[in-house]
């Protein structure tokens, strides 16, 4: 087998599998991918090479996250909550730049001697050139009236307003 650093080693030893390819062939992966993601030669770890590895070295996958330097990841998509529904384009796109701001935060510290991996941000998921490209300027504008009505459709089950109230405007 060669050089394989710790706990991989172990682990491949332990499955039967001598060496980054045959390790790939049981993941369904690359051999290249394999060889990278253990040896920390990359700076994403997708959760399809990290279900792989947990497949292929039968360990579980937060062992195999852990083993990498990073935080344990999940395969099942995010769902924001039921009320994200009411956020119109440019809002969907702030709260989007905000988790990725968090992750990338998160994974700041990591270093390449731990063996850690940082994501990095998706280019395509970025704002274009010239369009300020600020997490601010994807915040939706504030107007200082106040509309009811938007208010009611945002919170419906609490909200009443009074018959003389609408009179009167």
């Amino acid at each position: 087998m060669t050089t394989m650093p710790e706990p991989w080693r172990t682990w491949a030893i332990q499955v039967r599998l001598s060496s980054y390819h045959k390790i790939a062939d049981a993941a369904e992966l690359s051999s290249a991918t394999i060889y990278k993601a253990i040896n920390g030669k990359t700076d994403t770890v997708k959760p399809e090479t990290l279900a792989g590895l947990a497949k292929a070295l039968r360990r579980s996958e937060s062992e195999i996250a852990e083993a990498l330097g990073i935080a344990a990841q999940t395969t099942s998509p995010y769902s924001p909550p039921p009320e994200a529904d009411f956020l119109d384009t440019r809002e969907r796109k702030a709260v989007d730049e905000f988790i990725r701001v968090i992750v990338r935060a998160r994974n700041a510290g990591t270093t390449a001697e731990s063996g850690s991996v940082r994501l990095t941000p998706v280019p395509e998921a970025m704002p274009e050139s010239g369009s300020g490209g600020d997490l601010l300027d994807s915040l939706p504008i504030v107007d200082s009236a106040y509309d009811p009505l938007r208010h009611a459709a945002m919170f419906p089950e609490p909200y009443e307003q009074e018959e003389e109230y609408w009179d009167g405007c």
